[in-house]
């Protein structure tokens, strides 16, 4: 038992206000590892947040794969609709935000000591009411190298 450990929630810190489910599947196949989860939430209450009950949903599809040694794919797609609070021209209102996460992660191990990963991700932000819209491209390119191993 841990006295201060937070439960399993939307939010971090202590659960409270908050009803939902959240349901999860590992798959292993014949080519790589599929992930996948949805969480349905509800705030039923007002929160510091927002100034209303609100309420969304999540989904997360990834994918695994190493086609050949030393060689990982990765490719990730999350899907969020959620309440948010938003100013809108002089007043705050309970309004939907639509988020999706496209992500293709490569990852090489050329030895124990050097490995180069490439990331290219797609983000797309709509908040519905306000009509405000933002899409967001990274590319990433990361090349580790560890002299000594201790």
């Amino acid at each position: 038992m841990n006295l201060y450990g937070f439960g399993f929630s939307e939010r971090s810190g202590k659960i409270s206000n908050e009803i939902g489910i959240y349901s999860g599947i590992k798959w292993k196949i014949p080519f790589g590892v599929l992930n996948l989860y949805y969480d349905i939430f509800k705030f039923p209450y007002r929160t510091t947040e927002n100034s209303l009950s609100s309420e969304g949903n999540e989904l997360l599809f990834d994918f695994v794969s190493s086609p050949i040694p030393k060689f990982i794919i990765r490719l990730r797609y999350k899907y969020e609709n959620k309440e948010i609070t938003e100013l809108i021209d002089v007043d705050e209102e309970i309004v939907r935000r639509l988020k999706q996460i496209i992500r293709t992660e490569f990852v090489y191990d050329f030895s124990e000591n050097l490995r180069l990963k490439t990331r290219i991700e797609y983000n797309h932000f709509f908040i519905k009411d306000a009509g405000k819209k933002e899409d967001g491209f990274l590319i990433f390119q990361d090349l580790r190298y560890v002299p000594i191993k201790i």
